[in-house]
């Protein structure tokens, strides 16, 4: 899963390892201090030596309550997946921090699997300036892609890939994730998870009974791959979008 720690707690110490690089005590790591998505709570699974931290763009205000709460987590953790809006969960398991031989394998390099999860920004020269200037490694320069956009790559610290969409201009006014105060710029969102498939028929299929829907679909023959987009959508949102 995704590593990380952002907010050091006694066992967890400095996790020079994690999603969120060497971020120890309450310093905002990459998640929150650059790319602008706000904390939201730590739980610890003790017995099993982990902590769950919870990241999300969201105007909701945020109970104090979690493992740095003192009340085990039990209400965080009831309470933060119950959220109608997605988040991105890390996970730091215990100790991988102080082994300097410790990696995690991002999926992108054989055998590949897990590809990169995507953020929609309002302009992404911007954003990767800003991130570059930060000290984020930028892995694919912002520009276009295949004519059907403008994209870029980012590195988190473990290694994982972030794509940055471009936002085209909306034909309507969207509803948009509330501005955050990160190296983005206004109204981030917190798009899309890229997983790689061998058959995709079989995988639609699938999620298709979990009710995720096909709303979209783009072969590449010369790179000799495709990409299917599945989501919930309301009744007449993917005819509208098609």
């Amino acid at each position: 899963g995704w590593e990380g720690c952002e907010r050091g707690g006694e066992e967890s110490g400095v996790c020079g390892d994690g999603a969120e690089g060497e971020v120890s005590g309450e310093e905002p790591g990459v998640y929150e201090g650059k790319m602008g998505m706000r904390y939201l709570g730590r739980f610890d699974v003790e017995s099993m030596r982990f902590s769950l931290y919870f990241y999300a763009f969201m105007e909701e205000e945020v109970p104090e309550m979690g493992s740095d709460q003192g009340d085990g987590g039990v209400s965080f953790a009831r309470w933060v997946l119950s959220r109608p809006f997605p988040t991105l969960e890390l996970t730091h398991n215990w100790g991988t921090e102080k082994d300097e031989d410790f990696a995690h394998h991002n999926g992108n390099t054989d055998p590949r699997g897990f590809g990169h999860i995507g953020f929609v920004v309002e302009d992404i020269y911007k954003a990767c300036e800003a991130l570059e200037a930060a000290g984020v490694t930028i892995k694919r320069a912002p520009g276009p892609f295949q004519d059907v956009g403008s994209i870029a790559f980012i590195l988190d610290p473990d290694g994982y890939f972030i794509e940055l969409i471009n936002r085209p201009p909306p034909p309507a006014p969207l509803s948009l994730s509330p501005s955050a105060p990160g190296l983005l710029g206004p109204d981030p969102v917190f798009a899309q998870v890229m997983l790689r498939v061998r058959d995709p028929a079989a995988t639609v299929a699938f999620y298709a009974r979990l009710g995720i829907e096909v709303v979209g679909a783009l072969d590449f023959p010369e790179m000799e791959f495709s990409l299917h987009f599945l989501a919930f959508v309301r009744e007449g949102e993917a005819e509208e979008g098609a």
